[in-house]
């Protein structure tokens, strides 16, 4: 009671008295509002259940929320000038009242719908004059959008809502025919009926996706006023709404339609099909989300639209920091290394990544909150396999990003490819001023071609390119892991050098430094630890094992990793009859793989060279230098740009024998193994994250967030 008379104490008379007339006209209204709903409780009650009844009207019980939300945002602006209105506020109600009742009368259609869209068009009338009679004609249009959106709570009547589903069926059914026809699927179509191989789908009204098409024209329009100025561009991004609904539902289509063929034909009937609409929709929202960036450049360029600034981190004390990567956290040196250099500062950092099996869905890794949303088997055979969880997890992460970031906003968000299209599900934050880093770890199109043996000048890469050339677009700052990929990001994808950061993949010297363990194995131990993927060349490296096992009995093989060749390469070890000799073992967190890669005598890199392992710079090289273990490397153009043979031992890459000899030789030269250590351990010292991190600090702190851009000198 103290507190509220010390309040009203510093109030002026004239505040005090404005603030009661407020509330004598929030009172009259709220009354009226109330007699409204008590009056037109029939057609009222009837919406209810309308809108649970018919999936395509499950929106309008949250246009008057929506409605209210508006108003409260920018109550402010709106109610700066109240002032009653009795002859238009009047005027209204008795219009709306009239109608409805004229309505009720003498209606001719027999329709529900149809009787329920008059009344609701009569009802939001004499709630507009009950706003205007309370507040004022000035008041109203100030508070215009969301006055207006209350409309949408009228059902379409239903010569136009069949008009609308007929259109959708058939703009789907067009764009599914095209998208087949892209992707080379056979198929003979006849009207909305498709024949494909094992299957035969139509493209019925249902399918015409009319609900989440209403949902998303419903976004674009609150989009536009949220974040848009002008009539104009309000009415650019509404028109770019309607090509996106279009073609979400055809991706929808062609998507299950191709998991039901190639995966498995549950698909057309399973949960996908029932209850996947949200992951689409939010596909669409994502589409969405650079032409509403590529509008609010456009206003900014002519001075039309005033954005909000953030305090630059520098100033903060503590920032927050979302890290987003689709791979296992606890095992990914990369995304650790970031994320923990930042949360060792004081900036509290969470991360968005994959769940291996045994792991919590959420756990505290190192001081960081890590969200593991997506269970992961590396299995994918199929490409549409490999696609269909990555979309899952863009899904997920976007869902749960957004939500995070509405309720308390990130400063930063540091994602990391592949894929490269994972950017995009900032695009919520972005929009609301947040920072967004882009980190290519590989170049996706690359990537891509060898991961799928496909000419790197097909369709499909040619496409992640326009993909990688979007993404760099959106993000305010790209970090690639070597120069020679910059180079060709800048000559293909990124114009400004400015934007564009080289960070190698350096180990990190807390995890990754000699303990000085003595040696447990008596055996001679060559070790590869890593991804088993074809471009990394394990199975080049068995055999070249398979070639020596006479002339070194004492020595082993162990691999540690995992990836689609394991299996390949378990019989690949059978077939040799090396079982007791090389060691398949499963992939282990990054501070148990250190003290595996110490107690090795050899490391070894078998990177094929005519494949993308030519390109992909290995941080497993660096990994060995850092405990002391020589390292065998594959002749690969990456690897001869960063390392020479004072410190490595080259081998001629996808040559058995020569890779053998590069072998033998190590486990006979002791000496040879000491001078190459060595040498590594000098070329270690001026190579590691400790004497990189300023520069992706300086990066986050001074360029990106209060400078722009960070210029490098390669």
């Amino acid at each position: 009671m103290a507190r509220a008379k010390s309040v009203a104490a510093r109030c002026s008379p004239t505040l005090l008295y404005r603030m009661n007339v407020f509330s004598n006209r929030s009172a009259c209204f709220a009354i009226l509002l109330g007699s409204t709903l008590a009056a037109f409780w029939a057609p009222l009650s009837r919406l209810i259940r309308f809108s649970f009844q018919q999936e395509h009207y499950s929106h309008i019980i949250l246009i008057p929320l929506l409605s209210a939300a508006v108003f409260s945002l920018e109550r402010k602006r709106i109610f700066s000038h109240v002032e009653t209105r009795w002859g238009p506020g009047l005027g209204l109600l008795l219009a709306g009242t009239l109608f409805y009742w004229f309505g009720r009368r003498d209606s001719a259609s027999p329709s529900e719908n149809d009787q329920l869209s008059i009344a609701m068009l009569c009802i939001v009338v004499v709630w507009i004059g009950a706003f205007v009679l309370c507040y004022g004609l000035r008041t109203l249009r100030a508070g215009l959008f969301p006055a207006l959106f209350l409309f949408l709570m009228v059902p379409i009547p239903d010569s136009l809502l069949n008009q609308a589903i007929s259109s959708l069926q058939t703009g789907s059914a067009e764009v599914t025919d095209a998208a087949f026809q892209l992707l080379g699927v056979p198929v003979l179509r006849t009207g909305f009926i498709f024949l494909l191989p094992g299957v035969t789908i139509e493209v019925s009204k249902e399918c015409s996706g009319i609900r989440s098409s209403l949902a998303l024209l419903i976004m674009s329009l609150l989009a536009g006023h949220l974040f848009l100025r002008s009539v104009r561009t309000k009415a650019v991004l509404i028109l770019a709404t309607l090509p996106l609904i279009v073609l979400k539902n055809g991706v929808r289509i062609v998507t299950l339609s191709l998991l039901s063929i190639y995966v498995d034909p549950r698909f057309l009937t399973g949960s996908l099909h029932r209850d996947g609409g949200i992951l689409f929709f939010l596909f669409a929202l994502t589409l969405m989300a650079p032409v509403l960036l590529l509008l609010q450049k456009s206003e900014a360029m002519q001075g039309q639209h005033d954005h909000p600034t953030q305090t630059p981190l520098r100033e903060r004390t503590r920032a927050r920091v979302c890290v987003v990567a689709y791979t296992f956290y606890a095992y990914d040196n990369r995304v650790r290394r970031y994320a923990e250099t930042l949360a060792k500062r004081g900036d509290e950092v969470d991360v968005i990544a994959l769940r291996r099996r045994g792991r919590p869905p959420v756990e505290v890794i190192s001081g960081i909150r890590v969200f593991q949303i997506q269970r992961r088997e590396i299995n994918e055979r199929h490409r549409l396999t490999y696609l269909f969880r990555l979309a899952l997890f863009f899904m997920r992460s976007t869902a749960l990003l957004t939500t995070r970031h509405l309720r308390r906003p990130y400063d930063l968000f540091h994602i990391h490819s592949v894929p490269d299209f994972l950017v995009f599900t900032a695009w919520l934050p972005k929009l609301m001023g947040a920072k967004v880093i882009l980190d290519i770890h590989d170049l996706l199109p690359e990537f891509y071609a060898d991961k799928f043996r496909t000419p790197r000048n097909s369709l499909i890469p040619r496409f992640l390119v326009a993909v990688e050339r979007a993404s760099a677009a959106f993000a305010d700052h790209v970090i690639v892991a070597n120069h020679p990929w910059r180079d060709k990001l800048l000559s293909r994808s990124i114009r400004d050098p400015q934007k564009c950061t080289t960070i190698l993949n350096f180990p990190d010297a807390s995890i990754f430094f000699r303990r000085g363990r003595p040696k447990t194995n008596s055996k001679f131990v060559i070790l590869y630890p890593g991804s088993l993927n074809h471009h990394q060349g394990v199975d080049l490296a068995i055999r070249a094992f398979a070639l020596i096992r006479n002339d070194a009995p004492n020595a082993e093989f162990h691999i540690y990793g995992e990836g689609d060749q394991k299996a390949f390469l378990k019989d690949l070890i059978g077939t040799l009859g090396l079982e007791n000799r090389v060691f398949l073992n499963e992939i282990v967190p990054l501070t148990e793989i250190a003290t595996v890669m110490e107690a090795a005598d050899v490391g070894v890199v078998p990177k094929r060279k005519e494949s993308f392992g030519n390109e992909a710079f290995s941080t497993k090289i660096l990994e060995f230098m850092s405990v002391g273990v020589p390292v065998i490397v594959s002749d690969t153009e990456i690897d001869k740009y960063y390392f020479d043979e004072s410190i490595v031992k080259f081998f001629r890459s996808s040559d058995e024998k020569d890779l053998a000899h590069g072998m033998l030789l190590l486990i006979q030269n002791a000496e040879l193994r000491r001078r190459l250590a060595a040498n590594a351990e000098a070329f270690i010292k001026t190579n590691t994250w400790e004497v990189k991190k300023t520069e992706y600090l300086e990066l986050v702190d001074h360029r990106l967030i209060a400078h722009g851009s960070k210029s490098e000198t390669p």
